[in-house]
């Protein structure tokens, strides 16, 4: 089950919006009909955007969820949870610009803090904990993106590239990968080429 409750305020030159949403549900192993892995979510988010005359535009969103674990089924098992209960803290924050609401650039940093578990992320995480943080950077570009734009509101296509890097992953700077690789975080970091769509 999800839900979410927002607060927004549309004050034309600029708005701003407050939301608290959640998250309950249950996990179970295939063909088992038995106890269920539990997780629940709790979260907040915000965000603020300046409109101005259109020309240009800076949004600001924030967002952090903690979620808690119960591992019914899989806690003692040959799955292997250490703990019947863990916990995960997801922190985001993401500022952007676009100019004549074609042009778009975009920042944000992101960390992720969880309960050390050698049973879920054992030998390949430092210390046995998920913690991973870094940083993502994108530019776009939105053709039709006026409401004066050719098939407005229709034609909703945005292109773009994102780049996301590591400063830390599985629990450090460093870590052990499934084969037993000493590798550093930012050894995942990607680049990706998107096209965007909206009906």
């Amino acid at each position: 089950m999800y839900w979410r409750f927002a607060y927004f305020n549309d004050r034309k030159r600029d708005n701003f919006s407050l939301g608290v949403f959640g998250f309950n549900a249950g996990i179970r192993n295939v063909g088992d009909p038995g106890t269920a892995d539990r997780f629940r979510d709790l979260g907040v988010d915000a965000s603020y955007q300046f409109l101005g005359n259109r020309e240009h535009i800076v949004t600001l969103n924030a967002s952090y969820v903690k979620e808690w674990q119960r591992y019914n089924y899989t806690f003692n098992t040959a799955l292997a949870s250490e703990h019947l209960r863990d916990t995960l803290d997801n922190a985001r924050v993401a500022l952007s610009y676009h100019y004549n609401q074609t042009w778009g650039v975009t920042g944000s940093l992101f960390a992720v803090r969880g309960t050390a578990d050698s049973g879920l992320y054992g030998e390949s995480a430092y210390n046995a904990k998920p913690n991973t943080s870094g940083y993502m950077l994108q530019a776009d570009w939105t053709p039709w993106g006026k409401e004066s734009s050719w098939g407005a509101p229709w034609a909703n296509v945005r292109l773009g590239v994102q780049y996301t890097g590591y400063s830390r992953f599985n629990g450090g700077s460093h870590y052990i990968d499934d084969n037993g690789n000493d590798r550093r975080a930012s050894d995942n970091n990607t680049w990706m080429l998107f096209l965007w769509t909206a009906i």
